[in-house]
């Protein structure tokens, strides 16, 4: 697990910046897992609106029906998941093949973010989560 470089908070960087021009055909699948719909569909329709085709779920049990019903490049995790929860998830992604990446969020230290591909900040900006996104492409 690595924490994804950011740039200082709140700084505003152009989206062509974070999401470069030598993009892969056809949209980033995501898997977008969260108990807070707020957060939720906010955290959603910033990865939408940087083309990403997204699946909003509001808890465990519906992300793990999820992956039975299709596959996903990226799984994000909020951080307001319990960690049984956050485990559920992984496991499930893990199971499938090609395994999906992913990318928790984190409030007070990383290791809430246990077992994901990439750990980031919660704090930190909408930029460093659709940089995080990209990487992963």
């Amino acid at each position: 697990m690595r924490k994804h470089p950011t740039r200082r908070r709140f700084e505003h960087v152009p989206l062509q910046a974070i999401l470069g021009r030598e993009r892969a055909p056809g949209p980033l699948k995501v898997l977008n897992v969260g108990i807070e719909p707020s957060l939720l569909q906010t955290r959603g329709a910033i990865l939408q609106r940087a083309g990403m085709e997204v699946v909003n779920v509001g808890d465990s049990a519906t992300a793990v029906r999820a992956f039975r019903r299709q596959a996903f490049d990226a799984v994000v995790l909020c951080h307001g998941l319990g960690r049984e929860h956050k485990r559920d998830v992984i496991e499930a992604a893990r199971r499938r093949t090609p395994s999906p990446k992913v990318v928790a969020l984190y409030n007070l230290t990383r290791s809430e973010a246990a077992g994901a591909d990439l750990a980031i900040d919660s704090q930190d900006c909408p930029e460093a989560l659709l940089r995080a996104m990209h990487s992963l492409s």
